[in-house]
């Protein structure tokens, strides 16, 4: 891929005719008039209620915002990602609800409609119930559990077959960024990262893996097999309860085995057949790495040996 940063192409406008208002202003008119279903894509201000901050974009895209809880016409539950006009990250925030405009699965975090009144942008997501962070429902369970491990991996590949069956990217595979509700529904917040192929950048890539990943150290192009392999590193990341630390990684001997695609030692107990899934996730050539469609049916028939009840006796105290 090199150094060299992509820019953004800018929005198609809604009118030809001149607006007066900010760029982003403009674009978010242009993001937002009305979905497939004849809805409107614009949020008002006033139908938002700001509850409290559980985040800021620190790891996405604009390295600035906060992201709220909040409720949305009084009663339902959304997260709200919040960017001022005038920052670089309110026309990168609008640049991802365009590209997912109409899209709708499971195991996202979906978009609702954005708001641009006012000197802030405000991208609405829904905000499941009793959810949290991926990483604190892995470290409930402190030994390799197959059930839980499985059902988890099977979603965020699902997730990630459906963003490879539209062209986009996402990089940010971490339990950090990953939801998961009391129901056991696994959920990316896609709409704060999520890119096409042409429009990549260096700042995209967590910085650990810049000299890891085979395409990037040998600049050569980005596609969806980079998020393959970053899904390897995911993998083991969950398979190890959450608890991958980056000196694992860094290490250079690691980095070494990496580059050549012999990937990180497996955890104890860790099965074999998972683990070779991760390696294939791992071969230098992007093109022998597989499609997420084969990651999500291979994990789902694996996951189909075991129930619901199998999966939350991994996760008792």
């Amino acid at each position: 891929m090199g150094q060299q940063c992509c820019h953004l192409q800018p929005l198609r406008p809604q009118h030809s005719e001149a607006r007066r208002g900010t760029d982003s202003q403009k674009s978010a008119r242009a993001a937002s008039p009305h979905n497939e279903q004849g809805e409107s894509w614009e949020i008002r201000r006033c139908d938002l209620e700001f509850i409290k901050v559980i985040g800021r974009d620190y790891l996405g895209i604009s390295q600035e915002g906060n992201i709220w809880s909040g409720k949305w016409r009084g009663s339902m539950q959304v997260e709200i990602k919040t960017v001022e006009m005038k920052k670089k990250g309110a026309r990168e925030c609008l640049e991802n609800v365009e590209l997912l405009r109409g899209l709708h699965h499971p195991n996202l975090l979906n978009l609702l409609g954005v708001c641009a009144e006012g000197r802030q942008v405000h991208v609405v997501t829904e905000g499941p119930l009793n959810a949290s962070n991926l990483g604190l429902w892995l470290t409930r369970c402190r030994q390799v559990c197959l059930p839980l491990h499985l059902h988890v991996l099977s979603q965020v590949a699902s997730g990630m077959a459906y963003l490879e069956e539209h062209d986009l990217l996402y990089f940010e595979l971490a339990a950090r960024e990953i939801l998961m509700t009391s129901d056991l529904v696994c959920k990316l917040r896609v709409c704060y990262s999520v890119r096409t192929p042409q429009h990549v950048t260096p700042k995209d890539f967590p910085l650990n893996f810049a000299c890891v990943i085979p395409e990037l150290s040998a600049s050569g192009g980005v596609s969806i097999k980079t998020c393959v392999w970053l899904f390897g590193i995911f993998m083991l990341e969950v398979v190890k309860g959450g608890q991958l630390h980056s000196h694992e990684y860094t290490n250079q001997e690691v980095v070494e085995q990496l580059k050549k695609g012999h990937g990180i030692p497996p955890p104890a107990n860790c099965p074999q057949e998972l683990y070779k899934l991760m390696k294939k996730c791992w071969f230098p050539p992007p093109e022998k790495r597989p499609s997420f469609a084969f990651l999500r049916d291979s994990l789902q028939e694996a996951a189909a040996g075991y129930t619901e009840e199998d999966v939350k006796m991994c996760l008792q105290d």
